[in-house]
């Protein structure tokens, strides 16, 4: 990044970007990825068998963190939109793993039998793939029929500007809600499936830890998981990176945050 050019806005347009923000999200981040490693920490040691959710958990907090710090001293003046989307897509670890974690967490890594484990993460992992493929096709969609491209890049004379508008014009879009999808709550079932299933081998009665709980948390965050890998994370890698890096491709020109 160092042979890049550096784009230093006037005076008059010295405006804050999302750039700006990054340190503040760092800090909250840590709040947030410390409190899910927390809990994570806590019910985890009531199943006596791994540590490896807690750890993996801090480790990511502390990823997103110092990915987000880097970026704003490395491109706080550059303004280049595909680091910034970079940064902003690893920024979001800890909110998915606070609200949309739960269910991985404790299926890959809570003590139960094989077929019970794997009957219930199949149709959950799949499910997670189609709704992201079916999410990236929408805006795909979107990005032709409505002629995003025009609407959200200004193409200058030594650079392509993201318009301080494109956020507003993409939140316009049309959403799809996995929280009203029927195979998305029946995907959702699994849990409580592999609950009774848990329940029928006396599995419960043979194992300590707060299964109920988890379970509970697991019916929920499910779906609150596919939101946030689409419409958080998919959103801000479709627009802040793969466009932009198609058309700097193209153009050869760098996209940049406008001020």
């Amino acid at each position: 990044m160092s042979d890049e050019p550096i784009y230093v806005p006037s005076e008059a347009s010295r405006d804050l970007t999302s750039i700006d923000l990054h340190p503040k999200a760092a800090g909250l981040n840590l709040f947030i990825g410390g409190l899910i490693t927390f809990v994570y920490y806590a019910g985890f040691s009531d199943f006596k068998t791994t540590t490896v959710p807690w750890k993996v958990t801090g480790a990511l907090t502390l990823l997103s963190s110092a990915v987000l710090l880097v970026q704003y001293l490395a491109n706080r003046r550059r303004r280049r939109l595909i680091w910034e989307g970079i940064a902003a897509t690893l920024g979001l670890l800890p909110t998915w793993l606070l609200l949309g974690s739960c269910w991985l967490a404790y299926f890959l890594f809570a003590p139960m039998p094989v077929s019970v484990r794997w009957t219930v993460l199949s149709p959950c992992l799949a499910g997670t793939a189609y709704w992201l493929i079916v999410v990236w096709r929408d805006y795909e969609s979107d990005a032709e029929r409505l002629g995003l491209l025009s609407r959200l890049y200004r193409v200058e004379s030594d650079r392509i500007v993201y318009s301080a508008e494109a956020s507003t014009v993409i939140l316009t879009l049309k959403q799809r809600n996995p929280f009203s999808r029927l195979h998305f709550w029946g995907v959702s079932l699994a849990p409580l499936v592999g609950g009774i299933a848990l329940s029928s081998v006396e599995h419960f009665q043979s194992t300590s830890g707060p299964h109920v709980v988890f379970l509970i948390l697991s019916f929920f965050s499910y779906p609150m998981s596919q939101w946030i890998l689409a419409y958080l994370g998919m959103r801000t890698v479709f627009f802040h990176v793969y466009l932009p890096f198609k058309i700097e491709k193209k153009t050869g020109k760098k996209v940049i945050l406008a001020p």
